[in-house]
């Protein structure tokens, strides 16, 4: 879990001091916190510290620790906090349940505990709580009736825990009440009479707007008085609570309902026609009860209607035609009824309609000019105009009589995923046309008469034999189980055919060459280049939105949600039907090149996944209005913190982002170069650390951020780093100052005049990464001002408690990087790459008797790998390529005795400090049949690390050459001619260990008539080394 190696919440102090002053204050927050390294009186004030907001009298008023991975239980000492008026502790893991204490806090108006593992509740004399979220938790218990002391009480969201016994009826004392969420908990049936159900009294809540009660067993009628609810009441749902009888007729009074549903009960009876009196309704859910009857007109006069549920009913008689009035109509559910006659044809005005289900009825007769249905009884041809509905996703043919061909019109259905034609008298072909159909996922045209050639192309390659059977007039690839399909030739000359040979012979040579060098160019540009995160995940499944629900979700585009405006758009926060908060970029399609830049964007979020792009939720697209709907980012832009008079960024902080960010041009006229140029990334280092914008008006004529920036090195740093840099009471300013130093000279070796001069973009984040692992090696966990620094420290203090004993709070195999084996519940990985890591690998690790697999790979580990990994006897798999290439200053490389495969990395050479190597199994038999051994990098290895390789080390290599030799089976003799012998000669092996020791190979040109290496070694003095 991330709590263990970031934040843990526990009970530690023991009551303070009652002195009522911001002292207290700051004992009861520490008293929550041990390990939040901002959280010191030693480093900031209280009222700076993550989460906490300060009253203009310097108290802590409101205290946001919510989506922090927080772990333990609510500290007491909570209650000390007697100004407080707003705890936002969500989404977290506590434990425990909400403190006594905290009925002391009179000023509380706002509780969100929801999304953790909460078990108790007490509620007593919170008279002034106006909003309580208490959703998702494990409370249990009856549900107290001292909740309705909190007569302030809004919004109640006891949804989804483990509440049991009755509903109390004092809910309806909570006169205000605007939001009431009860479902999904263990509440005990209703008792009977109807009249006495708690529904009754909540007739009391006037300005009730939203009510669910699914799951609670009312297992009876409704109460008339349901009729009595609030005209305000916008949302009902009742699933799934056994309710019996009737729908009331007073459901007509409740005219503020935007969304109804009765879905999973077993109501009876027609639907009442006082229906038409909910005009606002967009949504009714009735499906999966008895109701009877035919469907009443009656919804034909609500003009907002978007969604009609009435599924798996026993609803009878015809389709009413006047629902193709209802032009809002998007989802049409009538699947499961006893409906006869025909649909009718005016529901071919339904342009906006996505879903339409009428399967499992009693239709007859011909499919409508502009319909396609389910399974019922239609004949005749598919009419050509359904590919007019190009918004239709869903489209059931199956198990009818339709004849004639698949209409070439299906390719404008191009919002099309599912397509069923099986089971009918289908003749001719398949149009090839089908395989622009990039949304189509499912396709099945078996038991037809259809003949000709499958496509191949477009989603057809992910269809089986299944979607074409047993049509035996078909051809096409073999994955669709039909025979291959035959191509005629035209009878050639012999003569004409050699001359096709030679062509293509000569242009597949040509290919060949091209891409050769096609390939090394991009290798080598590849070493030139960083390389960028790809996320190579399926692109997403993307919603579907109309301009109307973007108009719903901004408020008209309400001044209020306007986020920013650009060239070519503007964007807008809003909140989807669903609750989702989203941005939303409307394009300015009056200015020239908006459209333009609409479509490059599409483009770029289509074929780009990156961390640092923004995620598309989905787009609008009509001739007259274009918008893209974007993950919101709740914490806004870089500017927004860095310009921030409530937030400060620390060092670290600021050096993660720009180690993040991608390069593009920034203060800066021109086009952006193909190499990545990195003047912009220059500037904004200065920007981000001066908080000084190139635009900003002291900048003026020749006074430019970067000339600034250059006139205050070396010696006037302090002149123009940003003040909030430099930590008021730290001992640690000058090491503030050099660090920032050295980042503005990399700013400035970006920011050169000629591209030529200008560093390459993979030494600016090498230089970074310097920067900052001695700028965190230079201070300490208790200097570090950010919850990031904090969890950093911690993720290298957890290599140490890996496998000994210790216990951070939860159980080890829930720590990050960490999985555990199923049987013996033992660490068996240990995944901590791209963490940042700073220090040496401890010994420890060699504790690990149980890993498999080991990656520690993007850190800024240094030292040598402890001998104890020689105990890692399990460790298997491909010997990591990063040896080599970022263990630059790797000196021992132990990993012998183990299970590895594949090839030796050939970057291993580059280890220039490198001076021991083992990596031999315990069964020399076996030592390298484990690896697929290159001669060409053990023969690099040595000739890069002879000349610094003690004795020790020489013999040690000499075993490496020696095994590696016998292993791989016959050598040629080296350096003398003859026969090989049968039993891995060494005479090859003597004169390699003297071409080592003294760098002469045995074809020096020196070597001529009887002089050879071995001769010349032989007859040399008594201390050949210094000859």
């Amino acid at each position: 879990m991330a709590a263990v190696v970031y934040l843990a919440l526990i009970l530690s102090f023991s009551a303070v001091s009652a002195v009522t002053n911001i002292t207290t204050d700051e004992h009861a927050l520490l008293s929550l916190k041990a390990p939040i390294a901002s959280w010191s009186s030693s480093v900031t004030q209280v009222c700076n510290w993550t989460g906490v907001l300060c009253n203009r009298h310097g108290r802590v008023a409101a205290l946001n620790l919510s989506n922090m991975g927080l772990l333990g239980t609510i500290a007491p000492d909570i209650g000390n906090l007697s100004f407080i008026v707003s705890l936002d502790l969500s989404n977290n893991n506590f434990s425990g349940g909400i403190p006594k204490e905290m009925a002391h806090l009179r000023r509380f108006k706002d509780i969100h505990v929801n999304f953790n593992d909460c078990r108790t509740l007490s509620f007593h004399r919170l008279t002034n709580l106006e909003r309580l979220y208490l959703g998702n938790n494990r409370f249990t218990g009856n549900l107290p009736e001292s909740i309705s002391n909190a007569s302030k009480l809004t919004i109640l969201d006891l949804t989804n825990n483990s509440f049991s016994g009755l509903v109390p009826k004092s809910l309806g004392n909570l006169g205000l009440l605007e939001i009431l969420g009860l479902a999904g908990n263990n509440f005990s049936s209703e008792p009977s009479p109807p009249e006495s159900s708690f529904i009754n009294s909540l007739t009391n809540c006037t300005k009730l707007r939203a009510l669910t009660i699914t799951g609670i067993p009312i297992n009876g009628t409704l109460p008339v008085s349901v009729e009595n609810l609030s005209t305000s009441l916008q949302l009902m749902r009742a699933q799934g609570c056994g309710i019996r009888g009737t729908i009331p007729n007073g459901i007509g009074n409740l005219s503020g309902l935007v969304r109804l549903s009765f879905y999973g009960n077993h109501l009876s009876g027609s639907i009442p026609n006082t229906i038409k009196g909910l005009q606002k309704l967009q949504g009714i859910d009735v499906g999966n009860n008895k109701l009877q009857g035919s469907i009443p007109n009656d919804f034909c006069q609500l003009p907002e209607l978007s969604g009609l549920y009435m599924a798996y009913n026993q609803l009878s008689g015809s389709v009413p035609a006047c629902l193709g009035n209802i032009t809002s109509l998007r989802q049409l559910n009538l699947s499961s009824n006893k409906l006869t006659s025909t649909l009718p044809a005016s529901l071919g005005n339904l342009k906006d309609l996505l879903m339409f289900k009428a399967d499992l009825n009693s239709f007859h007769g011909n499919i409508p000019s502009d319909i396609g249905n389910l399974k019922n009884n239609f004949s005749s041809d598919i009419p050509g105009s359904i590919g007019d509905l190009q918004n239709l996703v869903t489209l059931y043919l199956e198990h009818n009589d339709l004849m004639g061909t698949i209409p070439e019109t299906f390719r404008s259905l191009v919002s099309l995923e599912t397509l069923d034609l099986s089971q009918n008298n289908l003749s001719g072909l398949i149009p090839k046309s089908l395989d622009k159909l990039l949304y189509l996922k499912y396709f099945n045209v078996s038991y037809n008469k259809l003949h000709g050639e499958i496509p191949s192309g477009g989603p057809f390659r992910n269809f089986t034999s299944q979607s074409f059977l047993p049509n035996e007039a078909l051809c096409g690839a073999t994955q669709f189980g039909v025979r291959p399909c035959k191509t005629n030739y035209v009878g050639r000359s012999k003569t004409l055919r050699k001359v096709v040979i030679i062509c293509v012979s000569f242009a597949i040579s040509l290919v060949v060459v091209l891409l050769t060098f096609v390939l090394l160019w991009i290798r080598r540009q590849k070493s030139k280049r960083l390389p960028v995160e790809i996320d190579l995940q399926p692109v997403a499944e993307h919603r579907r939105i109309s301009y109307r629900e973007i108009l719903e979700a901004t408020n008209r585009f309400e001044e209020s949600n306007l986020l920013g405006n650009g060239s070519f758009g503007s964007v807008y926060k809003g909140v989807l039907s669903d609750g989702m908060v989203v941005a939303i970029k409307v394009f300015k399609l009056q200015r020239e090149r908006a459209l333009k830049s609409f479509h490059v964007e599409c483009d770029v979020i289509r074929n780009v996944r990156h961390r640092n792009l923004t995620k598309i939720i989905t787009s609008c697209s009509n001739p007259d209005f274009k918008a893209l709907v974007l993950e919101y980012m709740q914490n806004g832009s870089l500017e927004k913190w860095l310009y921030s008079h409530n937030y400060v960024l620390d060092i670290l902080q600021r050096l993660d982002i720009m180690t993040n960010l991608s390069c593009v041009e920034y203060g800066l006229e021109g086009s952006v170069s193909t190499s990545c140029d990195v003047y912009s990334y220059g500037i904004m280092l200065m920007e981000t650390f001066t908080r000084k914008k190139p635009t900003d008006e002291m900048f003026a004529g020749q006074m430019t951020l970067k000339w600034w920036v250059k006139e205050s090195l070396p010696s006037s740093v302090i002149q123009v780093l940003d003040r909030n840099l430099l930590r008021q009471g730290s001992e640690n300013s000058l090491a503030e100052v050099d660090c920032v130093s050295s980042i503005l000279k990399l700013a400035l070796d970006c920011t050169a005049e000629s591209p030529e001069q200008r560093i390459n973009v993979k030494d600016v984040l090498a230089t970074l990464k310097k920067i900052r692992g001695n700028w965190s090696s230079a201070n300490s966990i208790s200097n570090c001002t950010s919850v990031s620094c904090s969890r950093r420290h911690k993720r290298v203090a957890a290599l140490n408690l890996v496998n000994m004993g210790l216990s951070s709070g939860s159980p080890i195999c829930n720590w990050i990087g960490i999985t555990c084996s199923r049987r013996h519940k033992r660490v068996a990985a240990l995944h901590l790459a791209n963490m940042g890591l700073v220090g040496s690998i401890p010994p420890s690790i060699g504790n690990l008797s149980f890993l498999v697999s080991l990656d520690l790979s993007n850190n800024n580990f240094h030292g040598h790998l402890p001998d104890e990994l020689d105990r890692l006897q399990r460790l298997e798999g491909v010997l990591p390529s990063f040896i080599g290439q970022t263990l630059a200053n790797l000196e021992q490389l132990l990993i012998g005795g183990n299970e590895f495969t594949g090839s030796l990395p050939v970057s291993i050479p580059n280890a220039s400090k490198l001076y021991r190597i083992d990596i031999f199994r315990l069964d020399q038999e076996k030592a390298l049949k484990s690896f697929e051994t290159e001669c060409e990098v053990i023969r690099s290895i040595l000739t890069g690390i002879s000349r610094r390789l003690s004795l020790v080390a020489l013999t040690l290599i000499s075993k490496l050459w020696f095994w590696s030799t016998c292993q791989i089976g016959v050598w040629k003799k080296y350096g003398s001619e003859g026969s090989v012998s049968t039993w891995c000669d060494v005479y090859s092996y003597g004169i390699m260990l003297m071409e080592m020791l003294n760098r002469k190979t045995p074809t020096d040109d020196m070597f001529a008539g009887d002089m050879s290496l071995k001769r010349w070694v032989k007859e040399s003095p008594p201390n050949p080394v210094f000859q």
